[in-house]
């Protein structure tokens, strides 16, 4: 017999007592550690990936449409130009192509707290990379809340999270412009009207922008799609300040279908239906112990210098590391034959001890582990 020293977190302990109380059995922990790291090698034989990254589910949130109401604000954007527009609490802003094939950047922020601002990175791990109607729009952390409700989205607007803004040094290298429409600057200079520079442009979220990557493993510019009336309606959840900017590099790439058309933004009144949805949506998603408010930070000032300075009287605080304990696991022959052959792919670590570690965790990513992406659902 053959025995093995397996160091598990506080925190993986937990999901092993978990196992272990789901399953039913009257087992020890380290008998547990050696049945699910071998239910997940029977896992990999049927042919699951080594890398688990755990099960999604939608976390649904039934309502009825919502009525809009009338119309508060309407702006044309001509081609190359952006505008910076206050959406509040339960109003909606539809973005519509005017004529069509014209993708357009987007920024948002909180109304009362710039900082806290639009997020791509969130909302792709949150909802998808191509969220769509009755999925959400985040902000960044350690806010992390929603921002948008997407009540509507044509099946034109494809969606480019991912990749960054057009900008001058784009276009310098690419092309040897360095002076060309582009929308950081268009986004920069829309926002300025409310005291924003340059420097708080964020990762664009880009409307009708139809890409893929190529076999060069870079992104390619397909052809747009978009239709004259195609639009977007997004739910807001709380004041904000809603940027949409048409691309300029349309010219250089088949963003535009290598021209620029118009587009317009509209922001429809709040309805007692639009409230009663954004309340629901606060309460389900909006209030989680995790996410944190300006009140919550150490230093709650913006800084009024760019210069980075240290603070002579600082103390770290970090959070505190879990607990480690080592749980020792009594193995086979045959069983030390299977660890020999994780440990043989380069994936399960060094030793036996890592090897079963991460076997047991994979196995709990893909039966404990359990994502709640939250949803609308409109009946």
């Amino acid at each position: 017999m053959n025995v093995v020293d397996v160091e598990l977190y506080e925190t993986q302990l937990d999901l092993l007592d978990r196992a272990i109380q789901e399953g039913g059995r009257d087992e020890s922990r380290e008998e547990a550690v050696r049945r699910l790291a071998l239910d997940h090698v029977v896992d990999r034989l049927g042919g699951a990936s080594s890398y688990v990254g755990g099960r999604a589910k939608d976390d649904i949130l039934e309502s009825e449409s919502p009525s809009y109401g009338d119309e508060r604000t309407s702006v044309t954007l001509p081609p190359v130009t952006g505008k910076a527009l206050p959406v509040y609490r339960g109003e909606v802003l539809r973005i519509e192509q005017l004529a069509g094939g014209q993708c357009v950047d987007f920024n948002a922020f909180n109304l009362h707290d710039y900082k806290e601002f639009l997020d791509c990175g969130f909302t792709r791990s949150f909802q998808s990379f191509d969220p769509r109607q009755g999925e959400f729009i985040w902000t960044n952390a350690p806010r992390g809340r929603p921002m948008f409700a997407i009540l509507h989205i044509a099946d034109t607007c494809e969606l480019d999270i991912v990749g960054h803004r057009c900008n001058r040094i784009f276009e310098e290298l690419g092309w040897d412009m360095p002076v060309h429409p582009n929308c950081q600057d268009t986004l920069a200079e829309s926002i300025r009207e409310y005291g924003l520079t340059p420097d708080d442009v964020h990762e664009s979220f880009n409307l009708w922008m139809s890409t893929d990557i190529g076999p060069d493993g870079r992104r390619q510019f397909k052809w747009n799609p978009a239709r004259k009336g195609d639009r977007i309606d997004l739910l807001a959840l709380f004041d904000l300040l809603a940027v949409a900017a048409t691309c300029g590099i349309g010219d250089l790439v088949g963003i535009n279908n290598y021209t620029f058309t118009p587009v317009a933004m509209q922001v429809f009144e709040a309805t007692a239906t639009t409230r009663g949805l954004v309340e629901a949506i606060e309460e389900r998603w909006g209030r989680l112990p995790s996410q944190q408010r300006r009140e919550d930070f150490a230093v709650r000032d913006i800084q009024a210098s760019p210069e980075l300075i240290a603070d002579p009287d600082y103390t770290p605080s970090f959070l505190p590391l879990p607990g480690l304990e080592t749980v020792t696991v009594s193995l086979t022959e045959s069983d030390k034959v299977v660890v020999d052959g994780l440990l043989k792919t380069g994936v399960y670590g060094t030793t036996p001890g890592e090897a079963l570690r991460a076997a047991f965790m994979r196995w709990c990513n893909t039966n404990l582990t359990l994502v709640r992406r939250p949803k609308l659902l409109f009946t």
